[in-house]
């Protein structure tokens, strides 16, 4: 795909691109599905069935709910969506938004050519764009990582204000976080997932894997974006560091599976229960990333694709030498 060189500064990960990686291929399903309205949507329907494949369907059946694209009376539900008022308002603001992908695209290119560097035989997929009514940032696919527009018009854009959406949530609801998320959701997706893992140590070490290739596909970019918080909350992250393991430590939960642990480390939140409203939600996902880092870094001569084939939490923990600073 591209010719890289290794940088020499400290940044392991920041290389440099001999030429210019080819752009990724970006779909609009958001303004072919909204071109229905007014046509035959049976013919229409079938097209783009054709054209987007296995993420048409997932978004008709899983995203918008609407119906299998073979269904006979597909039609019918799809012309009460495009008919919505609502519906109308959302597209219009998305298509004013995002007239062009083009900025988009070149940054999740360019990301996708550090990929291709330290994974070269995983697949790089196409991406589509959809108005999937604030339920997804980003959806997958084998082949398709699928990026839902409506989640990043402005966290000031006056259409939030309807909507029944956690102000955590809208506070990052801007687009400069659009290639990060989508990134972070196909990596997830590649490499495991966290879930499924037994204990809040395994789970917390696996997540931060994932953002180790984050800081590999980003080399030059903020935290905050890589995790997805906002500048105010990483920073809180990074001055209670010591405060936030000490805790988990005292209440002995790396090893726990139980429920309520879980939700209180791992979970979505505008901040940590038993934290300060300063902290983030997820906060044990982001311990886990600090855990990878310095486990990569005390091994400088392990490949990211080595490093991504462990499943030894406990011993990635050990040989971390992790240790927060007061």
């Amino acid at each position: 795909m591209v010719l890289i060189l290794t940088a020499c500064n400290d940044n392991r990960w920041d290389v440099k691109l001999e030429q210019q990686s080819e752009p990724i291929e970006w779909k609009r399903l958001d303004q072919d599905f909204f071109s229905m309205k007014g046509r035959n949507i049976d013919s229409v329907n079938d097209s783009l069935s054709a054209e987007y494949g296995e993420f048409y369907t997932r978004y008709l059946v899983n995203i918008l709910g609407l119906g299998h694209p073979t269904d006979p009376a597909i039609a019918f539900p799809v012309d009460d969506y495009l008919h919505d008022e609502y519906i109308q308002k959302l597209n219009k603001a998305i298509q004013d938004k995002f007239p062009s992908v083009d900025p988009y695209q070149k940054k999740i290119s360019k990301a996708y050519a550090y990929y291709h560097h330290h994974f070269p035989e995983k697949y790089i997929p196409n991406v589509v764009s959809f108005v999937g009514g604030f339920s997804y940032n980003a959806a997958v696919t084998d082949s398709t990582l699928g990026v839902g527009l409506d989640m990043y018009l402005g966290s000031d854009h006056e259409i939030y204000e309807k909507v029944p959406l956690p102000r955590y949530r809208v506070e990052r609801m801007n687009a400069e976080y659009l290639p990060y998320d989508a990134l972070r959701g196909w990596v997830l997706s590649e490499f495991g997932d966290p879930q499924k893992q037994k204990n809040i140590l395994s789970k917390m070490i696996e997540y931060g894997k994932g953002l180790v290739v984050m800081d590999a596909v980003f080399p030059k970019s903020p935290d905050y974006l890589k995790i997805g918080y906002t500048k105010k909350q990483i920073e809180w992250c990074e001055n209670s560091e010591f405060s936030i393991w000490g805790k988990m430590m005292d209440q002995n939960v790396l090893y726990s599976n139980e429920k309520e642990a879980v939700r209180t480390y791992l979970s979505e939140g505008p901040f940590t229960p038993g934290m300060p409203r300063e902290s983030p939600g997820r906060v044990g996902y982001w311990v886990g990333w600090q855990i990878a880092r310095a486990f990569i870094d005390e091994h400088p001569d392990m490949t990211l694709k080595e490093f991504m084939k462990l499943e030894n939490y406990q011993m990635i923990l050990q040989k971390s030498k992790y240790k927060p600073k007061k």
